[in-house]
């Protein structure tokens, strides 16, 4: 062949994009599987997330309203009721003047309309005073009342349900690479399959006089091929 005719890469890789006809087939890729794979078709949110209002801080879930008045000076007393973990439902009410010990990215129980985080509350014992320091570990024994130092406004400390993402949104657009990030996030929306594209077949021809194959006998002027296992 002529020098004249030799393509540069750039003319060859547009020869080669110019023979594909189209997209591959799709196919049904698990979830663990997709990283890497190029979607086919668009992923919508089967949900809202959150699903519902979780507490943003180990705290207590209250009414904002009980201790719009509450400082250092002059915190507010609240009685405790119950607790919430994560991982379960609640099944109590906070009603007026009362707290429920609430830990991160639980439900908000019923009644309460913002979460006070611990480091702003003293627990109390059944007599009504203290039974260890202001911001105490949420996860000891449950106290039977607490001091809030602070105003809390309405909806502080707590995700809105779907504040990060409504039911619906589209969130992978067909012809995207699916990264390890877009996986986590389709696993987060509870979806173990993704429609992918299949993966192309490609082959790479090596020539010359000189190539062997890796472990024959490379001769006296013999080179290993590096390019057709690559």
């Amino acid at each position: 062949m002529s020098r004249d005719r030799l393509l540069s890469v750039e003319e060859a890789r547009d020869a080669v994009f110019a023979a594909i006809v189209g997209p591959t087939p799709t196919e049904v890729a698990w979830l663990m599987e997709a990283r890497g794979r190029v979607a086919a078709e668009p992923v919508t949110s089967p949900m809202a997330l959150p699903p519902w209002d979780n507490s943003a801080m180990d705290g207590y879930a209250i009414r904002a309203a009980d201790v719009s008045a509450g400082s250092d000076d002059t915190p507010a007393r609240l009685e405790v009721i119950g607790e919430v973990r994560a991982g379960q439902a609640p099944d109590i009410t906070v009603r007026r003047g009362s707290a429920v010990r609430i830990a991160t990215g639980a439900p908000a129980p019923p009644g309460a309309d913002a979460v006070v985080p611990v480091e702003q509350t003293t627990p109390l014992g059944a007599d009504g005073a203290a039974i260890g320091p202001r911001g105490r570990d949420a996860t000891g024994p449950l106290p039977a009342g607490i001091l809030v130092h602070t105003a809390t406004p309405v909806g502080g400390s707590i995700r809105r349900a779907g504040s990060d993402l409504a039911a619906g949104t589209t969130v992978i657009e067909p012809g995207t690479v699916l990264t390890p990030a877009l996986v986590g996030l389709a696993a987060g929306l509870g979806l173990d399959q993704l429609s992918v594209h299949r993966r192309p077949i490609i082959g790479i021809l090596a020539t010359g006089d000189e190539i062997r194959q890796p472990g024959r006998d490379l001769g006296p002027a013999g080179i290993p091929d590096a390019n057709g296992p690559a």
